[in-house]
């Protein structure tokens, strides 16, 4: 019961992020509204950056292995006598190359939202510890 309730609170949390994301205007709506009366603690988690770059990250990281895969098909495939040698063999290096960029890219976009993520728990049990410290040091 409790792990459904979990996988119907994440399914709820990803709905909001796509909304956020895809959404042209700044406009809350009845459903987030609903969310977070119920969950006021994940105001900043749902609406962190670094949920964008984990979309990217996949989407990204996706498209490079396509990419790479699509150059290794055209590889394969008698574009000579369509386009010449020198033009096929560059538009294979060019698919490539680009494909292996995009997972390179998405695997620095990973590293470095792991960073960002340890940073910003950090940072909120500092602002929750110094909270704590100054409600004991007030008279």
């Amino acid at each position: 019961m409790k792990q459904s309730k979990n996988k119907d609170r994440e399914a709820d949390r990803e709905a909001l992020f796509f909304e956020i994301l895809t959404s042209g205007k700044i406009e809350v709506s009845d459903d987030a509204l609903a969310y977070f009366r119920k969950h006021p603690e994940e105001v900043d988690e749902v609406t962190a950056a670094t949920r964008v770059h984990m979309f990217f990250l996949w989407v990204g990281l996706g498209v490079g292995v396509l990419a790479v895969a699509m150059s290794k098909i055209l590889s394969q495939l008698p574009l000579e006598d369509y386009i010449g040698t020198s033009f096929e063999e560059f538009l294979v290096d060019l698919v490539f190359e680009g494909g292996v960029a995009l997972i390179g890219a998405a695997l620095t976009a990973y590293f470095l939202g792991v960073l960002l993520n340890r940073q910003q728990e950090r940072a909120k049990a500092f602002r929750k510890e110094i909270r704590r410290k100054l409600r004991e040091a007030a008279p």
